[in-house]
C-alpha cells in the first residue's frame, strides 16, 4: 500500500508563487521593452534571414501600418529602426496575415 506524505513550505512574504504560464507571459513582457532595434533583429525575431524577403514579405506590404514603429530608411545605407514592443505586437497579432501573404 502506498503512503502519502503532506509538506507544508513557508514562502516569505517577498516571494509570490505564481504558474508557469504566469511566470511564461511576465518574461515574455520583460523582453518587449520599449527600445528601438535594428534590422538584423527583426531578422531574428522573424526567421526570415534574407533581406530582400523581409522586405517584399512584411516590410513594404505593411508599410502604411508598421511605419508607426519602424524607421524606414531614409536613404540607401541608412538603418531601419524598429520600435521593440510595438514591432513584436504587431507580428503576434498578424501572423496568419503575413504567413497567407495577404
Amino acid at each position: 500500500m502506498a503512503q502519502k506524505l503532506q509538506l507544508t513550505v513557508e514562502i516569505p512574504d517577498e516571494y509570490v508563487l505564481i504558474t508557469k504560464v504566469e511566470y511564461e507571459e511576465l518574461q515574455k513582457l520583460a523582453t518587449k521593452g520599449n527600445s528601438w532595434e535594428s534590422l538584423a533583429w527583426f531578422k531574428q525575431e522573424t526567421g526570415i534571414k534574407h533581406p530582400d524577403t523581409l522586405k517584399t514579405m512584411i516590410l513594404y506590404p505593411y508599410r502604411s501600418e508598421l511605419e508607426k514603429f519602424v524607421k524606414y530608411p531614409e536613404k540607401k545605407g541608412s538603418p531601419w529602426k524598429f520600435h521593440k514592443g510595438a514591432t513584436l505586437d504587431w507580428l503576434e497579432n498578424n501572423f496568419e496575415r503575413i504567413a497567407r501573404g495577404k
